[in-house]
This record gives C-alpha cells, structure tokens and sequence, in this order.
C-alpha cells in the first residue's frame, strides 16, 4: 500500500489545520504547506516548529520535556521487578502471527490512570504531563474526545506502557526490529487504529544510555538517542521504527492515542 500512496499524505487529513497541496508526481508528500499562523495557537508544550515538522515529515522531537527531578525517580517499578517480558504475553494459541523474537523488552501496561502501582508513584506526575501534551496535540490533530471517562476506567482511545531494555548479552539480545504502530487512516471517526505515539524517555539522566537508539525509517532513515527528558512523537501510521541494540538500562514510556 505504501508503494502507492505515501502514508503521510493519508494521514495528513486527520490534521484540523488548513494545509494546501502542491501536485507534483515526482514528490507529492513534501509538497504540502499549512496556511496557518502556528504562532497563535499558544501550545506551550507544542511549540510551532514541532507541529510543522510533525506534519511535514510525520514525526518530531521534544527535548528537555520532562525536567530531570521528576523522571530521576521514576524507575521504581522496573528496580522492583514489577514488569514482564513483552513476548511472553501473548501465547501462540492467543496471537498465532506475532513474532515472538521482534522484541526483547520488559513492559508493564497502563490501562487507566487510577492503579495501585501508580498511586503516590513518579510515574503519576510524568503520566499527567503526557496527558497535557494529548491535549494541546488534539487542538491541531483529530483524537477521540477522552475527558468524559472516568480515570478509573480503561481508556478505549489512550494506552501508556512503560519498557525497560536491559543490557544486551552475547545470549541475550535487547532490541525491538522494525515494525508500525497502526495502520494509516484519515477516517476521524476510526477508533481502531492508533494515531499518535508518544515516547517519553525516563532513564537517569546521569547515566546516558549506551545504543538503543529509535531507528526512524523515514527520510532517508536516522537515530533519535534516548536521551533522559526527550519525547518523540510521531504518527503512528506513517513512522516505521526500531529500538536498536541497548548496551545499557534503557526505559521509556510510551503513549498511544487514538
């Protein structure tokens, strides 16, 4: 399907921002333009150089989003051994067409915001920071309406995990190979498939991770390091990416909204 339409193109739609195509066969997809003054809608934790690039390339980054008092102490769940190996969810007899060896992180789902693991944790104050970011990101891109349920109910339209790679070993690989996060669309009434994902990177700012890099398969395809505060958000229909080799403790939490 990519090979007849760039998924950027598709999911440039869902943007409620006007934007103008320039037709042009042999680039089609960098030639669209907002017809919009960014500067005016005042997103502090969206400046208008990151929504331009978001809709220009599909992807952007957020440096220094989450101050470094908040995230050095969020690594409680993962030094408590509260996470499970991601292949290990799901058995054989309940998804036959996942591919067991894709990925080797622990993670740990959060399905609604009021969890006993959560209360009085970190992780509460970091979670309430990337809902304010899905909140000022929902000004310029169509997502559900989530305000209405209750925070003790499973989110249909939001899903937080949190991973931790731990060091690779001859033995023991720690990566995730390339793969997407949803299907392109441009329906907004569509609630199945993921729009927008988030990473927020939580490990110890002291401690800079060793590899694991985010592969972004996009222009040409680069490294986004996993530096400690820094987000990435991308389109989750668009963006295909890989968690490269970890040579060290490499934690993040990862949204995804609908």
């Amino acid at each position: 399907l990519d090979q007849q339409t760039d998924p950027l193109q598709v999911c440039r739609n869902l943007f409620k921002l006007p934007f103008s195509v320039n037709f042009d066969d042999e680039n089609p997809t960098t030639n669209a333009t907002l017809n919009f003054p960014l500067e005016s809608l005042g997103l502090p934790l969206l400046p208008a150089e990151n929504i331009s690039q978001l809709f220009s390339h599909g992807y952007t980054v957020l440096d220094h989003f989450v101050d470094d008092s908040l995230i050095k102490n969020a690594l409680e769940m993962v030094r408590n051994g509260e996470l499970i190996k991601a292949s290990a969810i799901h058995t054989l007899e309940d998804d036959p067409f996942r591919d067991r060896s894709a990925r080797d992180d622990f993670i740990k789902w959060f399905l609604s915001l009021i969890h006993p693991s959560l209360i009085e944790s970190p992780l509460n104050t970091l979670l309430k920071t990337i809902i304010a970011l899905r909140s000022q990101v929902s000004q310029i891109y169509h997502l559900h309406d989530d305000t209405a349920i209750p925070p003790s109910q499973p989110n249909p339209y939001t899903e937080y995990q949190l991973a931790h790679y731990p060091p690779a070993k001859p033995d023991a690989p720690s990566r995730y190979l390339k793969h997407r996060d949803g299907f392109p669309i441009s329906d907004p009434t569509d609630d199945e498939q993921r729009r927008l994902t988030a990473i927020c990177y939580v490990g110890d700012p002291e401690k800079p991770v060793v590899g694991g890099a985010l592969r972004i398969h996009r222009d040409g395809g680069f490294d986004v390091e996993p530096i400690a505060g820094r987000v990435v958000l991308f389109l989750s229909g668009v963006v295909d990416h890989e968690v490269r080799e970890a040579g060290s403790d490499r934690v993040a939490l990862t949204a995804w909204w609908r």
